[in-house]
């Protein structure tokens, strides 16, 4: 049987005693779920009270013993919650929270950027779907402190005894609620080869395998397995899940040509594709080869006005051999010597300039 179950046991009683009132009024009023998560230096602890429609408070404490963020612990808080709501057979849900976050990506008015934040927010999602009626609302701290208190407690922080008095269930989950689910990313993952640049990353952390090169080992630190992919954990701590060669020719033809692609250069492409939360080691290089083969960027782009070859440079065997003729006219009013025409010589190399006004153009004017 597995923890929760046992956590559980003695609410089931109790809630299927109420879910099975003769009193059809009492339906009416949903259940509400308080959530919270916390996290410190030294562990990180999840906390919900569900509270039944007749008023009477159920608390749960439990401590997450694998690496997470804040905004995790709190997916993982209500995510157990609405677990546990869902196994008693609620049809009627109100969560409130102190997570502005987390409530405002369930309510879809905030976009879910973070990739190590989107499968919580899947598996949160389907839960929600087994709900006939599910309401949320942020809460402030302060109206929250129930919930608050208690996943303080089980990271750890030292409480008052009164309120440790008012805990009735401590637990510890091992592993994340998306994988004790089996939610996957939802992108389909290739066979890895062994010409595959990933092979010998995912050897070494998977099988501990060490390899005769260093370069493997040392590349292997920036790199961690999730979910049977490779992810590689950029700067700002966002997780890019790394991709092989057809995989990356469908993300590069889908961002610079697909249903949303503009067309654009090798660089905003490979920001574009960073955001999205992929990565491969020859990315920009990649990418600025394939918008430079892209047929429609050459038939619609902008004329290169450069020459097809390169200029050659005039080269004069002696000094003021090259000049250059202008004639400039005609002018009104003519000069009091009848002058209406100026022919201008300039010379190529020190752009030395010579003029001399005429009378007219014929060719015999010109050359006198």
């Amino acid at each position: 049987m597995d923890s929760l179950d046992i956590l559980n046991a003695d609410l089931l009683t109790r809630a299927h005693t109420c879910l099975n009132n003769p009193i059809h009024s009492v339906h009416l009023t949903p259940w509400k779920l308080y959530f919270d998560g916390s996290k410190t230096n030294i562990a990180f602890g999840a906390r919900i009270v569900l509270e039944e429609p007749l008023g009477i408070r159920h608390c749960y404490s439990f401590q997450l013993d694998f690496q997470c963020t804040n905004n995790m612990a709190e997916y993982e808080a209500l995510i157990i919650g609405l677990e546990m709501l869902v196994e008693l057979g609620t049809q009627s849900v109100k969560i409130l929270g102190g997570s502005m976050l987390v409530l405002k990506e369930i309510a879809e008015e905030y976009k879910c950027l973070s990739p190590s934040l989107t499968i919580y927010l899947v598996a949160a999602r389907n839960l929600l779907t087994e709900f006939r009626e599910a309401t949320w609302e942020h809460i402030p701290r302060e109206e929250n402190f129930a919930a608050n208190e208690l996943a303080q407690v089980a990271t750890g922080i030292q409480m008052s005894e009164d309120c440790v008095q008012r805990i009735i269930k401590v637990g510890k989950k091992s592993l994340p609620s998306v994988l004790t689910r089996g939610i996957e990313i939802d992108v389909n993952s290739a066979k890895i080869t062994e010409d595959d640049w990933r092979s010998p990353i995912i050897n070494y952390l998977q099988y501990q395998i060490l390899p005769s090169k260093k370069r493997v080992r040392i590349m292997a630190l920036n790199y961690f397995m999730w979910i049977g992919d490779l992810v590689r954990k950029s700067k700002d701590e966002v997780l890019l899940r790394c991709l092989g060669k057809k995989e990356c020719m469908k993300v590069m033809g889908e961002t610079h040509e697909g249903i949303c692609g503009a067309h654009q250069g090798g660089r905003k492409m490979c920001w574009l594709i960073k955001r999205y939360g992929y990565f491969w080691p020859t990315m920009m290089k990649d990418r600025i080869e394939y918008s430079k083969r892209c047929e429609a960027c050459q038939r619609h782009g902008p004329i290169q006005q450069a020459p097809s070859i390169p200029m050659n440079p005039v080269v004069k065997p002696w000094p003021f051999r090259g000049w250059a003729i202008d004639l400039i006219g005609k002018i009104y009013l003519a000069s009091s010597k009848q002058h209406c025409f100026i022919i201008v010589a300039t010379y190529y190399f020190t752009k030395w300039v010579e003029a001399k006004p005429i009378k007219s153009t014929t060719s015999q004017e010109i050359i006198t």
